[in-house]
């Protein structure tokens, strides 16, 4: 567990711990600098919980992503379970997680859906798989070929619902994050390089939506203007920053398939399986760098634009017809 000055919520989190049909054998928790009660909260249940509490506090804040990297490298456990600070388990959530891992060794990560609910744990009336559109599941395992091209869109394994093996640790360990990639997607990325993901059709948390965090979900309805300044700070995020962190994050990931291949198949990965991954890596990176050198004339563009949609790329690695639009509207510059 990562944890930033979350006294409001991190106590209904810590005690859904103790109330689970099987417990954790130990809690690692990275705090980031917090300067509210958070410390004192988390001491206080450790001293009255049958297992370790591990608590580590940051000289300075380091965001997110690398404080979930650097709590992750503490963890000891076979299985390590990812929890925010301001959500709440169901009781089972530990049981269904560890039976996945128990039925099958190919399978290194799993995750699952959530409620979605308000500041006050009220149900907004729908869930995470909902708001992102990924009821792709058959028997709760994502479809072989739906996996690559729902990761390569965009991050729907969210780390508040993710558990995986301890072997992937240290990948994690040598495969750091790309600058402006989320924990939770890259780690999904370089799972699916290795081997199983495994998707749970049920909700195994409550995803609380509030002002205070740092990502949620759209299921809070937003103001016109909000509207308004989203579709704008999408459009920049999308041409801009995503173009550049992606090519760099797909790059990294194609050579760490290339040199994994001959290594995959001690872990039950066949040669096959690999190569059509790279194939598909590479489809994205050529993708994201034929946006990224668009011309800025416009009638150059179109020709790129529409060879991309007859390609079907836009519709597999970027948001479709939104994307073509954006590349016609304003294309990438430096």
């Amino acid at each position: 567990m990562c944890t930033f000055n979350g006294e409001e919520y991190i106590e209904e989190q810590l005690d859904s711990f103790l109330r689970g049909s099987r417990m954790p054998n130990e809690l690692v928790i990275g705090d980031d600098w917090s300067t509210d009660q958070t410390i004192e909260i988390i001491r206080k249940f450790a001293q009255k919980v049958p297992f370790d509490v591990k608590i580590t506090i940051n000289n300075f804040n380091l965001g997110s992503t690398k404080n979930f990297e650097q709590t992750i490298a503490r963890c000891s456990g076979d299985i390590i379970v990812l929890s925010d600070q301001d959500d709440v388990w169901v009781p089972h959530k530990l049981d269904w997680i560890l039976s996945e891992f128990d039925a099958r060794r190919d399978i290194c990560l799993v995750f699952s859906d959530a409620d979605l609910v308000d500041e006050n744990l009220n149900e907004l009336g729908s869930t995470l798989w909902d708001t992102v559109k990924t009821k792709t599941m058959n028997n709760g395992e994502l479809r072989a070929n739906g996996l690559a091209s729902l990761l390569f869109q965009r991050n729907f394994v969210t780390g508040a619902t993710m558990a995986f093996r301890s072997d992937l640790k240290k990948v994690l360990e040598v495969n750091r994050a790309p600058e402006g990639y989320v924990h939770d997607h890259w780690i999904a990325i370089l799972a699916y390089s290795l081997c199983k993901v495994v998707g749970i059709d049920k909700s195994l948390i409550h995803y609380r939506q509030h002002s205070g965090q740092q990502i949620g979900t759209n299921a809070v309805r937003r103001t016109v203007k909000q509207k308004r300044r989203h579709v704008r700070t999408e459009r920049y995020d999308e041409i801009v920053v995503n173009l550049i962190s992606e090519i760099e994050a797909y790059s990294r990931f194609l050579r760490y398939l290339i040199s994994s291949d001959r290594k995959m198949n001690d872990k039950g990965v066949i040669p096959e399986m690999i190569n059509a991954k790279i194939a598909d890596t590479q489809e994205k990176l050529l993708h994201f760098s034929t946006r990224r050198n668009f011309s800025t004339s416009r009638i150059r563009r179109l020709s790129g634009v529409l060879h991309e949609i007859r390609s079907g790329r836009y519709f597999q690695y970027s948001r479709g017809l939104r994307s073509a639009l954006f590349d016609l509207i304003e294309p990438y510059r430096e």
